[in-house]
């Protein structure tokens, strides 16, 4: 389960299609945006501006640039 935050949107994790595993945090509204997010933001690993496509937040990976472990807190 996406983790929900105020008023019903969700966390999403836009990645860049440059595959260099850089990616950005947004919020979103699954009621209102019924087609997935694409955004053409800056990677700084390429230092060009690339496509970001939508994939879906696994729990614990955005804190630290994904360096965490997905261990839900009890």
């Amino acid at each position: 389960m996406p983790k929900v935050t105020k008023a019903g949107a969700m966390l999403v994790k836009l990645v860049s299609t440059a595959k260099t595993g850089f990616f950005y945090v947004k919020r979103r509204n699954p009621k209102k945006l019924l087609n997935k997010l694409e955004f053409r933001k800056y990677d700084p690993r390429v230092k060009k501006h690339v496509l970001f496509v939508e994939q879906k937040l696994k729990y614990g990976t955005w804190a630290m640039g994904g360096l965490l472990p997905t261990v839900p807190f009890t």
